[in-house]
């Protein structure tokens, strides 16, 4: 219980190298594009408190996207056991053009 007397606290030990889940499509187009790349990484759910290893593989470069197309980067991400895909512009700008996980997809449109 939070009062003005009694602080909310619970301490969470952070690793280094730790990312807010909630930047993960940003933090994913700062990584080497090319086929084969390979990191597992810790991200911390802020909202429940709690760590989670993901990894991140860069898995092929394709044409076709579900945003239709691009000249793209497919990531697949592990995490929890389970899986997501992003695909990436390949240029330099490395946009996000489409976005996958269990529960829905998401496509670039303009």
């Amino acid at each position: 219980e939070s009062t003005p007397k009694v602080p909310r606290r619970a301490p969470l030990c952070v690793p280094e190298h730790s990312y807010d889940n909630d930047t993960s499509l940003f933090l994913w187009r700062t990584i080497a594009f090319e086929k084969g790349y390979l990191k597992n990484y810790t991200t911390i759910l802020t909202g429940t408190r709690r760590k989670q290893t993901v990894r991140v593989e860069v898995v092929d470069r394709v044409t076709n996207t579900p945003a239709g197309e691009y000249d793209a980067w497919v990531l697949v991400i592990a995490a929890d056991g389970k899986q997501q895909r992003a695909w990436y512009s390949a240029d330099d700008d490395h946009r996000l053009l489409a976005y996958q996980n269990e529960s829905f997809t998401f496509t670039l449109e303009e």
